[in-house]
């Protein structure tokens, strides 16, 4: 039985790149924050692109989460920051990343992989409701650990068909991680940035529904290019331009999450149906 204040954690995952996983993380942790919850974002890519979305002044950072994952004997809690939107925080990322399978290096230290998920036990997981964790488009050291650590997962794909192979590698890898996480639960493949207006990208978007059927979310994020401007801009959708379709998308994937997540609660109007328009 979950205590009622210990934090949800989700990975937003894809093996391959470029399928926006930043950009819905960033998104995604606004949308539920409305929700009346409290959110924490870990920065896992050290291209540091969610860190720069949402951290207003990101060159004031001293501590990341490489400190979280190499000292045993940091504060978790020095490691978080305020982001641009009020009630969602973040231990952002950094270069030093690169380095941080030297430091943790699972041949000569077995509890490598459960760094994260044991740093987030310290002082976090009973602060937040949800923790949301980017990842690196890779197989690695952070990516596991990110796993080990998580609740769920959720999947972003391109109607493209590089970004469906993917998915199988990301199925693969899953796998291995449950061997640590029995308990990992997928939330679902989340289409992104379909444009409904392209004949290649709906037949994709067919063949995706007719194959994974059930995996495949309610929710599909259309195309609109203003959620990519406003996270250029250190905003999320709803700070830049409430009328946008974006507004409508993310409302309806937090609502869903929460409720594959077993949170009922949910006091935005997601509206019914699919998110559709582009």
């Amino acid at each position: 039985m979950r205590g009622c204040n210990v934090a949800r954690v989700i990975s937003i995952l894809n093996i391959k790149g470029g399928v926006g996983k930043s950009t819905i993380s960033f998104n995604l942790a606004h949308a539920i924050q409305r929700n009346n919850k409290r959110v924490l974002l870990v920065d896992l890519d050290m291209q540091c692109n969610l860190t720069d979305m949402c951290v207003p002044e990101p060159e004031r950072i001293t501590y990341s989460v490489y400190d979280l994952l190499t000292n045993e004997d940091f504060l978790p809690t020095n490691a978080v920051y305020k982001t641009v939107v009020q009630g969602v925080d973040i231990i952002p990322a950094d270069l030093r990343l690169f380095e941080v399978e030297q430091v943790i290096n699972p041949l000569t230290n077995p509890a490598a992989m459960l760094m994260l998920r044991n740093r987030l036990a310290v002082g976090l997981h009973d602060s937040y409701d949800y923790i949301i964790i980017d990842c690196r488009p890779e197989i690695s050291l952070l990516t596991m650990n990110a796993l080990i650590a998580s609740d769920h997962y959720m999947v972003p794909v391109l109607c493209d068909r590089h970004s469906v192979r993917g998915i199988d590698m990301t199925d693969s890898y899953v796998k291995s991680a449950k061997r640590v996480n029995p308990n990992l639960q997928e939330i679902g493949i989340v289409i992104n940035a379909l444009d409904r207006r392209k004949t290649n990208a709906m037949t994709i978007y067919n063949y995706l529904r007719k194959k994974l059927n059930e995996r495949i979310m309610e929710t599909v994020v259309g195309t609109n290019a203003a959620i990519e401007t406003a996270a250029t801009h250190q905003q999320t959708i709803f700070q830049y331009d409430a009328r946008q379709p974006g507004v409508r998308y993310f409302k309806q994937l937090a609502a869903e999450v929460m409720r594959k997540c077993g949170d009922p609660i949910a006091v935005e109007d997601a509206g019914d149906g699919e998110a559709e328009e582009n």
